[in-house]
């Protein structure tokens, strides 16, 4: 997911209709540049070069999503589904995916069943949680502190402070908030296509 506003600018966005490196292209209406949907990176056009601003997404289960969230409206496209673009297949294919954090060559791949194993990975900057009751990862800054997930699954620094692992907000301790980094689902064969010079942590083979 990202952010559409670059500078002062907001760009509305179509598809191309075509592929790069098996990826999605979209194109933006005011320039017409072209832009990859997996790295949010303009290739083509006047606007070649620039990045669009990951957000912080997750992918969670539908009966999750609705309990948390009753108001949440769906888009019915209306007739059938026919399902041409296929489904995300991480719980039946976990050991091809990983969350990416970062972008460009500071991106670090964390393979998915490595991080739900550890249940929780400290890695430079990033603490990469997997919050079991929801299957789902959250990514945070570490802010210079190591963390556990205490025996009520909320992340401690052992020193008195205590998070939500699922929103990163402080729980006890006087602490502030943690900062939510961006986790993004990749294939890994197709996350290293993209970003070669990245890290991989926890992958096979690796």
């Amino acid at each position: 997911m990202y952010g559409r506003t670059l500078g002062d600018r907001r760009l509305e966005f179509g598809h191309e209709g075509v592929l790069y490196r098996n990826s999605f292209v979209m194109y933006d209406r005011e320039t017409r540049s072209l832009w990859v949907h997996t790295t949010g990176q303009a290739v083509k056009g006047e606007l070649r070069g620039e990045q669009l601003e990951f957000l912080p997404s997750e992918v969670v289960p539908w009966n999750v999503w609705s309990e948390r969230h009753p108001q949440s409206l769906v888009l019915d496209r209306g007739g059938e589904d026919t399902d041409f673009m296929g489904t995300f297949g991480l719980p039946d294919r976990a050991e091809a995916f990983g969350y990416s954090v970062g972008s460009g060559t500071r991106a670090t791949l964390y393979a998915y069943e490595y991080v739900v194993e550890s249940g929780l990975v400290e890695h430079g900057d990033h603490l990469v949680v997997h919050v079991a009751e929801e299957d789902a990862v959250r990514a945070f800054a570490r802010a210079g502190k190591s963390y556990h997930l205490d025996a009520a699954g909320q992340l401690s620094d052992g020193a008195g402070g205590l998070w939500d692992p699922r929103s990163g907000e402080s729980r006890a301790g006087g602490t502030a908030d943690l900062l939510r980094l961006p986790a993004t689902p990749w294939l890994i064969d197709r996350w290293r296509g993209f970003y070669g010079a990245g890290e991989v942590v926890g992958a096979a083979g690796d």
